[in-house]
This record gives C-alpha cells, structure tokens and sequence, in this order.
C-alpha cells in the first residue's frame, strides 16, 4: 500500500493537504508544525480513534487531544494505491462519535471498495492490527527508549522472542503470573484494594458535598420559612384587627337595633290609644267567625234542600193531568175497548158465501157459475169481518204500553198517588228554605250589629300584637347591646401591612403546617451541619482521593501490562519461537550493525525484556540501559524494522523524530537504510540543518 496524499481536518489542522510520494518522503518542519498530528492523523484513517480512551493525569485522549481547533467536527480523507486499485478513504464525525462515519471508494469510478470497512480497514490494508502497527512501524521518538518497566507495557506485543530454549522463559512467566495476582486476583490483590479505598474516599468526599449542599439548601429553607412564618403571623394579626373591627360595628349595629325597637315601642304605643281595648277586639272576632260559621252552614243546610227530580217515566195519556183525571181518561179507554166492532161484516159474509156455494151445487150449466160468482161477495164480507175486529186489549197496549187492560186502573191510580205525594214533599221543602232564609237575615243582622268587619278586627289585633312585640323586642336588644359592649371594651384596632389573602382557617391551617416545617427544617439543618463537621475536611479527602487514583492507575497499567505480557509471551512461545524469532534476531543484528557502522555485531532480548547488545570486541552483551541514548535507540529501531519486514512488508513506515539522537555518522547510516527499504516512509523531523548531511532530495516545510 502506498499513500498519495492526506487532506485533515484534525486538530491544528484545518483543511490542509500533505502529498507524498513512493519511498523515504522527508518532512522536516520546526516545532508545533503539526508533524505529530499528521501521525496520529494517519493512525486515526486507518483504525479509527478509540472512543473508550479515557482521560488520565498527564494525558488525553485522541478524540479530545485532536479535536479541530476551529470548533467544526473532526474528518479527513486519504488518496492510496492499493491492489493496483486507486482508492479513496474518507472518515467523518457521526453524531457525537469522531470519525464515525466511514466510506472507501475507487477514486476515478466512485464505485465502494467492499473489502474495506470502518473497523477492517486498517488490518485489510497493513497485514496487521492496530497495537502491533503502532509498535513496529509507527515510530515516534519518545517511544524508541524505553525503560525496563516501560518495555513489559510497550514491548511485549512486537511478537519477538530470544529464542533461548533456556528455562528462563519459564521463570518470567511464573514470575509475571505471581505479579499480576499479587495485583489482582478475582477480587483481592493490591489492585481491588486499592479500589475500594479510592471508592471509599470519593464516597466520603461526595457525601461531604452533599452534606454541604444540603446544608446550604436547609439554611435557605429554614430563611425561607421563618419569612413565611412572620408573615403568616402579622396576616393573623391582621386579620385579628378586622374581626374586632366587625365586633365593634356590631356594637354600633346593637345599638341602632335599641334605637330603632324603642322608636316601634312608641309608635305602636300612640296607634294603640285610639283603638279599642285588645281583649274586646277579640271577643268581637270570636263573636263575627261564630256568626259567619252559622251562616255558611245554612248556606250548606239551604244548598241541600233539592228540588224533586223530574216525575218518573209515565204514559203519554196522562202527562199534564191531575190524578183524578188520570183516573177518568183511564176508564173512559178502558169502557172504549170493551165494546165490540166488524160484528156486521162477519154474518152477512157468511151467509152470501154460504148461498153462493149452494146454488152452484144446485144449479145447472152456466147458471152454477152465476151462483158461484153470487158467492164472491160474501168472501170479500168475510174478510173485511175478520180484519176489522182485532182484539180487546191491542188499543190499549199501543196507547199505555201494557197488555192487560185491568192494570190500567191500578196505573192511573198510582200516578195519582204519586203526584199527591210530591206536592207534598215540595211545600215541606219550600217551608223549610223559608225558615232557613229568615235565620240567615237575623245572623246577616246580628254581624252588623257588631259595627266593623273581619278586616278591620283583624288590623287592630295585629297593631295590639306589634306594640307586644315592641315591648318585647326592646328589653332584648338591650341585653344583646350590653353584651356586645361588655365583650367589646377592651378591644383595639391595629392597622398592620398585609399582602396575604388567607381565610382565618386557612391561616390557621398554614401557621401550623409552616411550624411545624420550620421545626423540621431545622432539626434536618442541624443534624446535615453536625455530620458534616464530624467528617474528614474536604481539602484532606481530595488528597487522598488524587493519591488512592494515582496509585488505581498505575495498579492498572501495571495489571494491563501483565496481562498483555503473559498473553505475548504464550503467543509467541507457541507462534513465533519456530517462525519468527531466528530471522528477526538475524535482521535486527544486521541492522544494527548498519545502523552503528559495524560497532554492534549482537543483539540480544533478554530475559527481563530488555534488550542487550555486545560491540565488537566485546565478550558481554550489555544492556541497552547502560548504553547511550542514541545507541539504545537504534538498537529499538533495528528490532522494530525486522519485526516490521516480517509482519508488514508492505506498510508504510512512520517516524516522527525517532532519529534526533542519532549523530551525523549514523544518521548517514540509517537515512541509507530507510532509502533501500522497499516501502513508502514518512520521516517527520525538526532537525532541517541535520537533514542537509543527507544529500538526496527532501521535503522542506
């Protein structure tokens, strides 16, 4: 893979563009240039920035170490040759995740690259992960001398070994293993101890200012209450004030109550000294309702005496008649009745018809229908006869509505009797209405005798009742005026400043809820107030606290770096002792020996994971601690480029000042080195005038 150019907004960085081009590319640029963002810029496109980093005394993370001095969101872009592929990564800020958003595409057709992904991308195109990029081929200059301590955290994971098949390998292995359980083990060691400490303490320092908070909150509330106390007890007095004001007008009310009852006393007093004495008003209208009560009940007795009801149903014949008359019309149909009718018709019927039938027998020829014809007339006598007699009793029965005519008597004579008797009934009736009228005139009289009317009684009684009620009325306002002023004396009338709109009750009902509070607020104030003078001061705490995190921090790197070291070591016991180990020692002493002219012919990993080396001549190998600084750092940057042709032979190499400690010879040396290395270098240094010893061309900045 092979870098064109770089365009980042990142950082100091804004916008900008850093082309390059195939082999060793030179930058050399002063301090604060942005060399080491440019660096941490190339890390960034390839794996992303880790989002879990957290900040730690003396350190921040990426995502808030480079985040664009400008204020806009962190992105960036990167032309490369991959795969003879031209290609184009871009990386931009999702939300609140810096670099989230990912996109690699072919640069001419825009069509996506599939193989490459936001968290592949970085593996796919150098052969290797994250960790082991930054520790073989990216290179600054504060990382190439390390340290005993500092190499078992930074190191290990160059997946290199000896390869001494001494037991030494296996004695650092237990002997890491005894130092990470010794700093953590389940949920002992110095490491859980320590935490919980640190958990403790910020415990103690967050409830300190807690308890502060909440004391301070007390303090206001308990201000707060006594205020709204005060103001409900002046609002009590206020309303104190008003309700005597009330009383005291009830007192002058009570008074023109007195006022006005003596004033009706006298009134009624002179209206009732022109009137009639009380007790004969009275008797006067007992007397009018006994006589008016008399008079409606002849009124009732009168309205009861009915006339007759209208004479029952009789015949025609004898309507308007008297009963003696009744009678005579009654005997005279009945006499009417009795004589016979159609006598005459009957015989001489008879006796034609009867010759008739003779002479027809006797005679002969024609003149027995002559005979025969002499008997029709007696036929039609005959029948005339028989329809001109009916009988007795159908006259009488069309006439009086009955069949027998003996009853017509017996009819006639109880219609006769009937009209006596209601005569009779009539003039009882008539003389009783006549008595009942005359008693009526003589009560009618007896009532205007009395001289007045019920109304006119019925007003002087209620004038003698209202001059009782007066006298009664006014011993009573008196009681009830001396009363109010006994109740009354002493009561003054205060005007006081009032903004509350409280009922009596409702004042009530807040006095004592807002006492009670304020009882409680300050019992709560006091108790948060003792607690918290009863702790450690806040200044002592944070102390500790800075400690107990200072010594959890270093507890977990060093827990990281033993685990990362025992991980290591079993990778490459079991990965690289067969693989790697004799051609990167070989290509690491080469190197080396390049590196420093031929003074070092052996280099050695040793068992502390310290690199050792031996100059020629030597019969030791010495460890790098007690060599120079320069010469420690090549002999790291000799390790790290063989590890790196044996991992990563075609990603690029980045260093940022990881030469200034070198000196013009071996300078010369390592810029010949890096020139013949068959990969794209990005070499970012500040030291331009040490760059001219190098005499092939490069990118001044």
């Amino acid at each position: 893979m092979r870098i064109l150019s770089m365009t980042a907004t990142f950082g100091k960085l804004e916008g900008q563009t850093l082309r390059l081009e195939p082999g060793l590319n030179v930058i050399a640029a002063p301090n604060e240039w942005g060399k080491s963002t440019w660096c941490a810029f190339l890390l960034a496109m390839l794996y992303g920035v880790d989002t879990r980093q957290r900040a730690r005394q003396g350190s921040l993370p990426d995502k808030e170490r480079y985040r664009p001095w400008s204020g806009k969101p962190m992105e960036g872009s990167m032309d490369i040759l991959w795969q003879g592929r031209a290609v184009t990564i871009q990386r931009r800020t999702r939300g609140r995740i810096p670099m989230g958003e990912f996109r690699a595409f072919e640069t001419d057709t825009g069509l996506p690259v599939g193989e490459l992904t936001a968290a592949n991308c970085g593996e796919t195109l150098l052969g290797v992960e994250r960790s082991v990029y930054s520790r073989c081929g990216f290179l600054r200059g504060t990382d190439l001398a390390v340290t005993p301590d500092e190499a078992l955290s930074r190191r290990l994971n160059q997946l290199v070994t000896t390869g001494d098949d001494s037991p030494e390998a296996a004695r650092l292995e237990e002997k890491l293993r005894e130092l990470r359980n010794k700093c953590q083990y389940n949920k002992t060691g110095a490491l859980p101890q320590a935490r919980q400490e640190l958990a403790r303490c910020r415990g103690a320092l967050e409830r300190h200012r807690l308890l502060g908070e909440n004391a301070a909150r007390l303090e206001e509330e308990t201000a707060r209450l006594e205020a709204r106390l005060e103001a409900l007890r002046t609002h009590a007095r206020a309303l104190e004030a008003r309700e005597n004001r009330e009383k005291l007008k009830k007192v002058e009310e009570a008074r023109e109550q007195e006022r006005d009852a003596a004033r009706a006393l006298e009134e009624a007093r002179a209206r009732c000294q022109e009137l009639p004495a009380w007790e004969e008003t009275e008797r006067k209208l007992r007397e009018y309702d006994r006589l008016q009560e008399e008079i409606r009940a002849l009124e009732l007795e009168a309205a009861m005496c009915l006339p007759e009801p209208p004479e029952e149903q009789a015949p025609e014949v004898f309507r308007g008649l008297t009963g003696p008359e009744a009678l005579a019309r009654a005997q005279a149909d009945l006499e009417a009745a009795r004589r016979p009718r159609g006598k005459a018709w009957l015989p001489v019927g008879i006796a034609a018809l009867g010759v008739g039938l003779v002479l027809g027998l006797i005679l002969p020829g024609a003149w027995k229908a002559v005979a025969l014809g002499a008997g029709l007339p007696g036929i039609a006598f005959l029948v005339v006869g028989l329809v001109r007699r009916p009988a007795a009793g159908e006259g009488l029965m069309a006439r009086y509505g009955i069949g027998e005519p003996e009853k017509i008597l017996t009819m006639a004579r109880a219609y006769g009797a009937a009209l006596e008797e209601r005569q009779t009934r009539e003039e009882e009736r008539q003389e009783r209405l006549r008595a009942l009228g005359a008693r009526r005139n003589a009560l009618t009289h007896a009532q205007t005798v009395l001289g007045t009317n019920r109304r006119e009684l019925e007003d002087i009684l209620e004038t003698w009742a209202q001059w009782a009620d007066a006298r009664r009325a006014l011993p009573g306002a008196r009681r009830h005026r001396e009363a109010l002023e006994a109740v009354t004396a002493d009561l003054t009338v205060q005007e006081l400043p009032d903004g509350l709109t409280l009922s009596p009750e409702e004042t009530r009902y807040a006095l004592g809820k807002t006492e009670a509070q304020l009882e409680k607020t300050r019992s709560e104030r006091d108790k948060t107030l003792g607690e918290r003078r009863a702790m450690e001061d806040r200044e002592t705490l944070e102390a500790r606290c800075e400690e107990l995190t200072a010594r959890v921090e270093e507890l977990e790197r060093w827990h990281t770096a033993l685990g990362c070291a025992l991980e290591l070591l079993g990778q490459a016991k079991e990965e690289l002792r067969s693989r790697f180990a004799p051609r990167i020692a070989g290509q690491a002493r080469e190197l080396l020996e390049e590196l420093t002219l031929g003074s070092y012919d052996r280099l050695l990993l040793e068992p502390d994971f310290s690199l050792s080396a031996a100059a020629r001549g030597e019969d030791t190998v010495v460890s790098a601690a007690w060599r120079s600084d320069g010469t420690a750092d090549q002999m790291y940057l000799a390790l790290r480029l063989a590890v790196l042709r044996a991992l990563a032979p075609e990603a690029p190499l980045v260093l940022d000042d990881a030469l200034n400690r070198f000196d013009g010879e071996r300078l010369k040396a390592a810029m010949n080195l890096l020139r013949r290395e068959e990969r794209q270098i990005l070499l970012f240094t500040c030291q331009t005038e040490r760059m001219a010893a190098w005499e092939e061309p490069r990118r001044d900045c």
